[in-house]
């Protein structure tokens, strides 16, 4: 957050009150951050103590409305962001009403700053747009290229790219009209970090070679040390690791003259991991020491962060030697551990992917040294900080897509409003057109013949141009409508990529043979499957059908997923109609289902656990059907054991049930959702539960990949031309010869 100091200067008496009072506010602003709240205050006492009240004094207005906003920032330190919004808006209007406009914007600034650090988006975004509207009106360039700059990072934060890129290149060209190379340069590094941020990377040299460019000519070698890092990391995922190293090495060296110790250590530490990737022991064990010295004068996060480094070089360097010479680098990997963990002790460590990176490198060094009980401890650790780093993940891609979708309906609403009026123009001027036209005929009758041909061809003429100006109106319009189009296909696949990133990782299978079709209807799914690994051995997993497909479907994807990872960490291990009760009355909660203007959705699916050390497991089928195959060879159907989940205000006592079975027993366990089934063929006929439990029976000695592969087949050739009518998942799971217990 950016703080503004006092503009104004008067000739005042060194005794005056006002003068005392410019003091104070002064001593606010220059204060260390922790100092700026009991200074403000002091400012402010001193105020109701020598000035009288309402305020009726430009001068006076000014310098309180300075530290009611200097308070809201000391507030704002301590974390404290509704206090803060409190008195930083109180200082705008105070300004605002006394005409200190470009104060007042400046204020807002800090405002949107207060909403974006609360979570609310919407307020940001019209907090800096009220400022960028100050800024044009009044002429407020470098306030006006802040603002621009905020919004587009802002933007960036929220995944609306184009949008923050637009923001960015608005900023550049207003950066660029007032000759300020500093500011170009830092607009220039904020466009490659963006592209940088979506793997564009040919995008984001291009800007940041600029931006280097520009830097070597000014005295911000902050902002220049910044931009030869991200030239170094643009280079390594390149895979050009020696012009790499070069610019980290110019990046470190401009820290190190700026001063800057936190831009310094967090160089030397990629330079430290780029050498390490290349096996380069000495050239990586000098900077990742390097970066330990420059983090122990900071805080305790990085010095942390540099205990961890350290003791993930010495692991990797005993991974490459041989036995009899691991004992040294054995000794120093324990000694790094052991001060990590004693600072960890001592001090509040809240960085969940720095713990997380601790804690596997304690498992693999404990396991490494036979100590398996301290090794477990450490990835239980290490599983806690990752479930919770993802759930927390999860939760940002929700509100992600939430405000995407918030802010292309936003434009959308204004495009279109803009062609509703553009068409109300065009038929204004018809009218226009038509009554001269009339009245042109009837002056056509009191004119001579000469006139009146000469009037005809006049009026021809005007028709063909009419005719042209509608042809470019259409062609206009088509193109807007192309560009709406365009712009939903991104939003579309932008929904997808959030998905795919809920649907993807490690802790969606488990070592079972199983085979996967998921085949979205169109661009988004309303299906998803999901499993977790409960304890070792021991893993849950559902299939789920929400309402819907495309982006609803996808929206009901995203708020299932987000309640079952909170169930597992709210609730811990529920049985399977608990967790289905559970979803139930979330999904009631969430989507005000017991109210009348609430929405009706839900979700339909199966529910399993299996346990793989006791050989046996539990199924859940919640308004769907699943499919057991034994090992003869026959199948069974799974009727729905309970109703679907929220899509009823009120299940009337209705309980859901969950069956037993045995991995003994049983060879295979086929889950699917209805979008399989409910596919038509040519003639207007549906595939249907016999056609497909046939094709089980058919398929049931290959393998799950044979199998699912044969099923596709059959259902591609089935539906022939016909398009698909709902998204497609299909679960193939085979259970190997276990003893139930």
């Amino acid at each position: 957050m950016r703080r503004f100091a006092a503009c104004g200067t008067l000739l005042l008496f060194a005794q005056s009150p006002l003068a005392h009072l410019k003091q104070l506010i002064e001593e606010a602003e220059n204060a260390p951050e922790p100092q700026v709240e009991s200074k403000a205050q002091a400012a402010l006492s001193y105020f109701r103590n020598h000035f009288s009240s309402p305020i009726g004094d430009s001068l006076v207005a000014l310098y309180v409305g300075q530290a009611l906003d200097l308070l809201g920032y000391g507030v704002a330190y301590r974390g404290q962001f509704d206090s803060a919004l409190f008195w930083s808006d109180s200082a705008y209007r105070l300004l605002s009403r006394f005409g200190h406009f470009e104060k007042a914007a400046e204020v807002k600034e800090n405002i949107a700053y207060y909403y974006h650090q609360k979570g609310l988006i919407p307020q940001a975004i019209a907090a800096h747009q009220a400022v960028i509207q100050i800024g044009r009106l009044r002429g407020l360039r470098r306030l006006l290229f802040y603002a621009l700059n905020n919004l587009g990072a802002l933007f960036a934060e929220i995944g609306l790219l184009d949008t923050a890129a637009a923001f960015y290149k608005e900023a550049l060209f207003l950066a660029d009209s007032v000759g300020n190379p500093h500011l170009k340069m830092y607009t220039l590094h904020n466009l490659a970090s963006l592209y940088e941020s979506q793997e564009l990377w040919d995008y984001a040299l291009h800007y940041a070679h600029e931006s280097r460019k520009l830097g070597q000519n000014t005295t911000d070698s902050s902002t220049l040390a910044n931009t030869l890092s991200l030239l170094g990391y643009l280079y390594r995922k390149k895979q050009r690791i020696d012009l790499a190293i070069i610019y980290y090495r110019q990046a470190y060296e401009t820290a190190r003259r700026a001063g800057t110790l936190a831009v310094q250590a967090a160089i030397a530490s990629s330079l430290g991991a780029t050498y390490l990737s290349r096996g380069q022991w000495d050239s990586a064990y000098a900077y990742l020491h390097q970066a330990s010295q420059l983090r122990e004068r900071l805080g305790p996060v990085e010095r942390f962060k540099a205990y961890t480094g350290l003791l993930n070089f010495f692991l990797l360097r005993l991974e490459s030697l041989p036995p009899g010479q691991k004992a040294y680098y054995t000794a120093q990997a324990l000694a790094w551990q052991q001060k990590a963990s004693h600072l960890l002790r001592n001090s509040p460590i809240y960085d969940l992917e720095a713990l997380m990176d601790f804690h596997l490198n304690s498992q693999r060094l404990f396991k490494t040294l036979g100590r398996y009980a301290e090794a477990y401890s450490h990835y239980q650790q290490y599983v806690l900080y990752r479930d919770s780093l993802r759930n927390l993940k999860n939760q940002r891609k929700a509100l992600e897509a939430r405000y995407q979708y918030e802010w292309f309906q936003h434009e959308r609403s204004l495009r279109e409003a803009m062609l509703r009026q553009q068409i109300a123009a065009e038929e204004r001027q018809k009218r226009q057109q038509l009554w001269i036209g009339f009245l042109g005929f009837i002056a056509l009758g009191l004119v001579t013949t000469a006139g009146v041909l000469w009037r005809l061809n006049r009026r021809i003429r005007a028709q063909r141009d009419l005719i042209s100006e509608q042809k470019t109106a259409l062609q206009n319009s088509y193109q807007i409508i192309a560009q709406q189009h365009e712009e939903i296909q991104q939003s579309l696949h932008y929904a997808r990529r959030i998905q795919n990133a809920l649907l993807a990782g490690e802790e969606k299978t488990f070592p079972l043979p199983n085979a996967l079709w998921y085949q979205p209807q169109s661009v988004v799914s309303g299906d998803f499957y999901w499993t977790q690994s409960i304890q070792p051995g021991f893993y849950l997993g559902v299939v789920g059908d929400c309402t819907g497909h495309g982006v609803p479907g996808g929206f009901m994807t995203v708020l299932a997923i987000s309640l079952l990872e909170q169930a597992l960490k709210t609730e811990g291990k529920l049985s399977l109609p608990a967790l289905a009760e559970f979803l139930h009355e979330n999904f009631l909660a969430l989507l005000h289902t017991e109210e009348a203007q609430g929405v009706r959705d839900g979700m339909e699916g199966t529910f399993f656990w299996l346990s793989l050390t006791e050989g046996k497991g539990e199924i859940l089928t919640a308004g769907s059907y699943a499919w057991w195959i034994d090992r003869q060879g026959r199948v069974e159907e799974i009727p729905p054991l309970g109703p679907g989940i929220g899509l009823r205000r009120s299940l009337g006592g209705v309980l859901w049930r969950a069956q037993p079975f045995t991995l003994a027993e049983k060879s295979r366990l086929v889950l699917a959702t209805d979008g399989l089934t409910d596919q038509l063929n040519p003639a207007g006929k549906r595939w249907g539960r016999r056609t497909w439990r046939t094709l089980l029976e058919e398929t049931a000695t290959s393998s799950p990949a044979e199998a699912l592969g044969i099923l596709q087949q059959r259902w591609e050739a089935y539906r022939a031309q016909m398009a698909p009518v709902d998204d497609v998942t299909v679960w193939l799971i085979d259970f190997p010869q276990i003893a139930s217990t």
